[in-house]
């Protein structure tokens, strides 16, 4: 594992931030970079993360809400720290809509397109999360990852789905960038 990240799914949900005694705990052991993310909603709570150990913030809920504060945050904290997580559903259509806190509220937007969008904000990276592929084990959404891919300058994490080592392959040659 070269790179850990932290999601607290729940937080947006419950309406609070990940806690920063546990980022402490878990800097404190782990020498590689850490992404944390959960309820984070203001740059206030983005410097706590950073000051307790994280490298990286990871933003879901508040990008969609407000998209200008990913740009603010990339400006105070620069575009490498910042992460932007699109987490998303496939109606029985098979069209792709963006969720919000912890996966329980549907908007109108598209993933791909607010990928975009959050790259031209200055997203530092794009952190792609299938919710009907998650935990299934089934592979990852080979199709969205290889559209973004071909779009996106920034790197694109790919999350949800795998299963297999053959499933983590697919995704890298789909053009993501980590898994």
């Amino acid at each position: 594992v070269d790179e850990l990240m932290f999601l607290d799914i729940d937080a947006s949900q419950e309406n609070r931030s990940v806690t920063g005694s546990i980022i402490e705990r878990v800097s404190e052991e782990v020498f590689m970079p850490f992404t944390v993310g959960g309820g984070v909603n203001s740059l206030k709570a983005i410097a706590s993360l950073l000051r307790s150990g994280a490298d990286k913030v990871s933003v879901t809920s508040a990008a969609v809400t407000d998209p200008g504060f990913v740009r603010r945050a990339a400006s105070r904290f620069g575009d490498q720290c910042i992460v932007v997580g699109l987490d998303y559903r496939r109606s029985d259509d098979g069209r792709a809509r963006l969720y919000t806190h912890g996966g329980s509220r549907p908007t109108e937007l598209d993933p791909f397109e607010f990928a975009l969008r959050m790259q031209d904000e200055h997203a530092g990276e794009i952190l792609l999360c299938s919710i009907d592929l998650d935990g299934t084990m089934l592979g990852y959404d080979l199709d969205l990852i290889h559209r973004m891919s071909e779009r996106l300058d920034v790197p694109l994490i790919a999350s949800s789905g795998a299963g297999s080592l053959r499933h983590c392959h697919e995704a890298l040659d789909a053009g993501a960038s980590a898994i």
